[in-house]
């Protein structure tokens, strides 16, 4: 007889009514294996903790900040930094960490041929348990970075909120560490500029003043004063050229003078201009024998 195919629902229901044993069983076996295996794992908790991100409170165009590298940047150094071995690891101790190994990481090693984990997979454990989450301040008109979160899973929820504020701990610690770094290496750079442009101005002025001693009394600043001298100047040399006028008009007069008394001692003395003359050379010679040529000091 040829087998006709399925195609009404009661088929089908029929075909589960007969094989309702051979879904039933199995799914009530896998059921049951996956609660036993749930109910074997251990139960786990997350912490998380918020840290917000402040901004500069004074404008930057009335003060430049020191720190320049950007947040998100500065927070994936401070990542990494805090997330290498050793931190993880003086943590891992201090708090006691993944000293008992999970039931199925003991199954897995044990049909892998897996010894003992080593440090370092204990620590790369960890670090799968951080998570860093980065929170945009959408306020903000490039939507920088607002604040972020740290989360920790673990088996103890004590121990798991002991770890969260550690490691928030550690990110501020190294968030200033970080912020102090850069803003002393920034001083030293302005510090470094500084000396450099002192040392220059120092040259400027020297080879300034070198300039204005070798063109003094040239210089533009000067123009006033040397203004002020040219006329100075030119009246004393209008009070000489004045003077000098003068002493030729004397001049000129004494020698007109002195030709007339040539003229007049050239001339022949009368009789009584004779006596008069030998009156006065006696008078002369009396006041000489009385006299000192000192008289009258």
């Amino acid at each position: 007889m040829k087998k006709r195919p399925t195609t009404e629902l009661s088929d089908y229901w029929a075909i589960f009514l007969r094989r309702r044993w051979w879904i039933i069983i199995p799914a009530l076996v896998i059921a049951g294996g996956a609660m036993a295996v749930v109910s074997k794992l251990p139960k786990t908790y997350l912490s998380q903790t918020t840290i917000l991100v402040e901004p500069q409170k004074v404008p930057s165009d009335f003060v430049k900040p020191t720190v320049t590298t950007d947040v998100n940047n500065r927070l994936q150094i401070i990542s990494q930094e805090i997330l290498s071995r050793t931190h993880l690891q003086r943590i891992i101790e201090e708090f006691g960490l993944y000293r008992t190994e999970p039931a199925v990481d003991r199954i897995l090693n044990v049909l892998l041929h897996k010894g003992k984990r080593t440090q370092e997979e204990i620590v790369d454990d960890m670090r799968q348990d951080i998570t860093v989450e980065i929170i945009a301040d959408e306020q903000a008109r490039n939507h920088t970075l607002g604040a972020f979160k740290i989360s920790y899973q673990g088996q103890d929820p004590l121990v798991v909120q002991q770890v969260t504020r550690e490691l928030a701990v550690l990110f501020i610690e190294e968030n200033v560490k970080v912020r102090e770094q850069q803003a002393q290496g920034t001083t030293a750079f302005i510090d470094d500029e500084l000396e450099k442009a002192r040392l220059t101005l120092e040259e400027q002025e020297r080879r300034l003043k070198d300039f204005k001693s070798a063109h003094l009394g040239s210089l533009p600043e000067q123009q006033a004063a040397n203004l002020q001298v040219l006329g100075q100047l030119q009246a004393a040399l209008q009070v000489t050229g004045d003077a000098m006028g003068r002493t030729q008009s004397q001049k000129v007069y004494q020698e007109s003078l002195l030709a007339a008394l040539t003229a007049r001692e050239a001339a022949p003395l009368t009789p009584g201009a004779q006596s008069e003359l030998v009156a006065r050379r006696e008078e002369l010679k009396r006041a000489q024998a009385k006299y000192t040529p000192l008289h009258p000091d």
